[in-house]
């Protein structure tokens, strides 16, 4: 079992996972962004990497060669349980 990291965080850009809830913080000139979501869904623009809220609102938009935005991840995907290939009874069956 993996040991779950204290929350929250700093990440980098490409390690958001659809489902995460994160804060993007940005400067433009003298003007600090922020923005809180959760993604919802993910897109390429050309070089541009883009997250979308559910509302289908842009998150975060930033080119992997450039300085990105400081993501500050407030609580992670949570894990999608692993499919089942045979349950133990049908492993049983199968043998016999």
């Amino acid at each position: 079992m993996a040991k779950k990291l204290a929350q929250p965080r700093y990440i980098r850009p490409e390690n958001i996972r659809i489902g995460d809830t994160i804060r993007a913080t940005w400067t433009v000139g003298e003007v600090e962004h922020s923005r809180v979501a959760t993604v919802h869904k993910r897109d390429y623009e050309g070089a541009d990497r883009v997250l979308f809220a559910r509302d289908g609102q842009e998150i975060l938009r930033w080119h992997p060669a450039h300085k990105g935005p400081r993501i500050t991840l407030i609580a992670e995907a949570p894990d999608e349980p692993q499919p089942m290939l045979f349950d133990m009874d049908e492993v049983r069956d199968r043998i016999a």
